[in-house]
């Protein structure tokens, strides 16, 4: 499958919507390889159209990548699916509160009053600085 023929509605709104982009100066280089992810995701399941159930099969198709890149890569078919809404009013926009979190949460951590006085008698054996008397 290739963008540059597409076959199927959302091939064709993808490829208008990278030509857009292009026309609007954009390099869109990774982006457009991630909406050819997508379509070839959709292609291997004989799917026509982007719904909610693949939108989320694709997502976890990338769980390979961190939050961050995960997360940039949904925000992409995100500004695509709303690109696709100005003429296609009743067409699937994934909602961004769901996307993956940018990084994972760190677990939180109990400090005891001995930790903080581990902390402070560390700090006084600590050489003064200009800066910092």
């Amino acid at each position: 499958m290739s963008l540059a023929a597409p076959c199927t509605p959302f091939e064709r709104i993808a490829a208008r919507y990278i030509r857009y982009r292009h026309s609007m100066g954009y390099h869109f280089v990774s982006q457009a390889s991630y909406i050819g992810i997508l379509c070839r995701f959709l292609s291997a399941r004989h799917a026509r159209d982007l719904v909610q159930a693949r939108f989320e099969g694709w997502s976890r198709s990338l769980d390979y990548l961190h939050g961050g890149a995960r997360r940039a890569a949904q925000y992409i078919i995100y500004n695509l699916c709303r690109y696709r809404r100005r003429t296609e009013p009743h067409c699937f926009v994934p909602n961004p509160l769901y996307f993956a979190l940018r990084r994972p949460y760190r677990s939180p951590v109990i400090v005891t009053p001995a930790d903080v006085a581990k902390i402070l008698q560390t700090v006084e054996t600590l050489p003064p600085r200009p800066p910092f008397p």
